[in-house]
């Protein structure tokens, strides 16, 4: 089964929520497969896995009965890490490097580098902070025997300051794989591929329905013409801000110095609080005992 992304975090260090005296402590989270769309179960499983896996999911619902898949932690636990060279390959660490080249010049605060162990995989992020309200994650995985892992990507998080419209966030990334289950109608989910961002409508690979991670209308190049590498640090900014700015402003972030990476959780925790509140009230969720 392919990773699915919690995307965003709560606070560190991160503390379970203690309940109320006499008040059993919250069971996990997982995953319900037989509430997912055709599309989502396909994009979460890879097209083979969905379809050998669909009998048993159509006759759950038929019946009324869940499919469990992986465990969704209720807060995520990122642990900062000692500052290495990063990258498992010659070919990642190439990747990586250029791309934090790039985020630097581009004027990133770069808050370090943290490791999630309760995710499957793609366990690795560098955060950015980018004046006046983007917090942005560099993704990838250095876990070994990570075959499945993606290539590095980016995530781009802004919060609105005024949700009058019933937007909260717009999200931006160079891979679908945030996007699984469909974010909360709330958040602005774009996705972003190739050399360019590829036109609305275009089918680019993916990219999940419902509310989904819309592309932003460009340069009429047909999606089979893209090249296949990632959208450029730099050009994915410039899309983020241009959406953002079609809802308004975002929320400052950075104000006080010291502050930047409890600002850059606060982003991300908001986005993760907004999902899981849109996958329960879908039905998404299943609380084990």
């Amino acid at each position: 089964m392919r990773l699915i992304d919690w995307d965003s975090v709560s606070s560190l260090p991160l503390k379970s929520t203690v309940p109320s005296a006499g008040q059993p402590a919250p069971g996990p989270l997982r995953l319900d497969l037989a509430a997912l769309t055709a599309e989502e179960l396909q994009h979460l499983l890879g097209e083979a896995a969905a379809q050998r896996m669909m009998p048993e999911v159509s006759q759950a619902r038929l019946e009324g009965r869940t499919v469990a898949g992986d465990l969704i932690p209720r807060e995520q636990e990122y642990q900062p890490q000692v500052e290495r060279s990063w990258g498992k390959t010659p070919e990642l660490a190439r990747q990586l490097s250029g791309l934090r080249g790039e985020l630097a010049q581009l004027g990133g605060t770069d808050l370090g580098v943290y490791y999630l162990p309760l995710l499957a995989e793609v366990r690795h992020l560098r955060a950015y902070l980018f004046a006046p309200d983007t917090a942005l994650a560099l993704r990838w995985s250095d876990t070994p025997g990570s075959a499945r892992a993606p290539a590095p990507f980016l995530l781009a998080a802004t919060l609105l300051r005024d949700r009058a419209s019933g937007t909260a966030a717009v999200l931006s990334s160079t891979s679908a794989l945030p996007f699984v289950p469909t974010q909360s109608e709330e958040i602005d989910a774009r996705l972003y591929q190739g050399a360019a961002p590829t036109s609305a409508g275009s089918g680019s690979a993916g990219t999940p329905q419902g509310n989904p991670a819309q592309s932003l209308p460009a340069q009429p190049v047909p999606a089979q013409l893209m090249p296949a590498q990632p959208l450029a640090a730099q050009a994915l900014l410039e899309a983020h801000r241009l959406q953002v700015a079609r809802h308004g402003r975002g929320v400052r972030l950075g104000l006080v110095a010291g502050n930047e990476y409890a600002d850059w959780l606060r982003v991300f925790s908001t986005v993760r609080q907004v999902n899981l509140a849109a996958w329960t009230r879908r039905g998404l969720l299943i609380e084990e005992g």
